[in-house]
């Protein structure tokens, strides 16, 4: 406003409009109070009034709205390029036709348009509301994940856009168990990518007040545009909290999202010491044992996890038990729904591993020949092209194995008729191997690219000898 006022200076009355549509903004689409008494407004200026014909006073309405269906739209219709149309659906009211001149019709359209696009960025949650339980899931959360005690403070790390009905029930559920909630809107961080290293540094310095004061994070999903940095990664690393990633991946296909969202709220659901007893099988066979990974697709790759690696256990249990001897950032966090066996101790890789760079078979396929323990090769089998020139301009650790992940959730499947891996390929049986960066599970690679991933539907793991996993079936379950 003070940017309207100072610099564009722009009329009296066109400075009320803006005010008053972002007012109407907060209150109405966001349902948020929104207070404008410290906002000085400009003297109106004493004008004799544009008086229409009764031709310019008739037209047809041309919405802006471009089929955006939200309550609180406002639809703005250039009647003769002077009158305004404000529609406001959620009270279905009669449209209130507004006379104004030319030199002000085109400074409210933009500031309506502007509000028009933030009212579909920011979308209330009611509007994306499912058919999942979301009172039944975030009491799993709190209660069978979280154990959170009376007392202790959560930080709600969420995206208003994105959420999907969780946070309402997680607050909810949080307060029940005696807790309080302290919340971070991450949907900002879309802004924040263009953030100099002084605004990064302030806004990290800010979140990291708020973690140190709390003994819990939940991270719900948020645009993945301005989460580069990973600030949440670092936030729980620099902090003691213990965490949950609550991403709700959804497949591209429509047709997929129902089925999907039932089979991520039951996975959730799977006790946590079902998934551990799963994961321990899996680790008895695999620790100080020599893995071969084979497939169809002619992966073909042997390396050795010693008997002290490193495991991480990702059965759902957040609890302060579980994350007391946390080793990595990894160790204390959750991803939900629970599922996967990973290790960062790979020893002497080599053969070849040929997987998908994305959890959908539709995505690019990858091929890395390793020797010695390094990846040495990488090579494009399809649309892989962008993923291989990164790698080669890459620096530091980024040909060395960064991590051994089996998926074992009973619920998730292994991959859809579609292609997609439900929950960024967790299904019980699923293969990844990575290479690259593996700070956050507490390893000690470093490499400018990032982790390169392979997913690997369908194969078969022994460790020295014992089936493991059976042409993508759990073998040890």
């Amino acid at each position: 406003m003070l940017h309207l006022a100072t610099v564009r200076k722009i009329a009296p009355s066109s400075f009320t409009q803006a005010l008053c549509g972002i007012r109407f903004f907060y209150e109405h689409t966001l349902g948020r109070h929104w207070s404008v008494l410290d906002v000085a407004r400009p003297k109106r200026a004493h004008r004799l009034p544009v008086v229409l014909s009764h031709d310019e006073g008739i037209a047809t309405p041309l919405p802006l709205t471009h089929g955006v269906h939200h309550p609180g739209n406002i639809e703005l219709a250039p009647r003769s390029e002077c009158v305004q149309t404000l529609r406001r659906a959620r009270y279905k009211a009669a449209a209130s036709i507004v006379p104004f001149s030319r030199s002000l019709e085109a400074t409210v359209r933009s500031h309506l348009a502007a509000i028009l696009l933030l009212a579909v960025l920011t979308r209330p949650a009611a509007a994306q509301t499912t058919g999942v339980n979301h009172a039944r899931l975030a009491n799993a959360v709190v209660n069978q994940s979280l154990k959170l005690e009376k007392g202790e403070r959560v930080v709600l790390f969420w995206d208003p856009a994105g959420d999907r009905g969780m946070a309402a029930a997680l607050r909810t559920a949080i307060a029940r168990a005696g807790g309080t909630v302290a919340e971070i809107e991450a949907s900002a961080q879309v802004a924040d990518v263009r953030l100099d290293s002084a605004g990064r540094a302030l806004r990290d310095s800010t979140w990291a007040a708020i973690f140190d004061k709390a003994q819990a994070a939940i991270w719900l999903p948020t645009p993945a545009t301005g989460v580069g940095n990973r600030p949440f990664e670092h936030l729980v690393e620099s902090s003691r909290v213990r965490g949950i990633h609550f991403h709700w991946f959804l497949p591209p296909d429509t047709a997929d999202i129902p089925r999907i969202e039932a089979m991520y709220a039951a996975a959730i659901l799977v006790p946590p010491a079902r998934i551990l007893a799963r994961i321990r099988r899996v680790e008895r066979a695999v620790r100080g044992a020599t893995i071969h990974i084979t497939a169809p697709n002619g992966t073909d790759l042997t390396f050795e996890i010693p008997n002290d690696a490193w495991i991480h256990r990702n059965s759902g249990d957040a609890s302060k038990p579980k994350t007391a001897d946390a080793r990595s950032v990894r160790d204390r966090e959750e991803e939900l729904p629970a599922s996967v066996l990973r290790t960062t101790d790979l020893r002497n890789a080599r053969g070849t591993m040929v997987g998908y760079t994305t959890f959908d078979t539709r995505g690019p396929l990858l091929k890395v020949t390793f020797d010695k323990g390094r990846a040495t090769t990488v090579t494009s089998i399809k649309g892989a092209e962008a993923v291989v020139t990164r790698w080669l301009a890459a620096t530091g650790d980024k040909d060395i194995p960064a991590e051994f992940v089996i998926g074992t959730n009973p619920v998730l499947a292994a991959v859809l008729p579609s292609g997609f891996m439900p929950y960024y390929g967790y299904g019980a049986g699923v293969v990844r191997v990575a290479i690259g960066d593996n700070w956050e599970s507490g390893g000690t690679n470093r490499a400018s690219i990032g982790e390169v991933l392979l997913f690997l539907p369908g194969a078969t793991v022994t460790a020295s000898g014992v089936t493991v996993v059976k042409n993508g079936v759990l073998a040890l379950r």
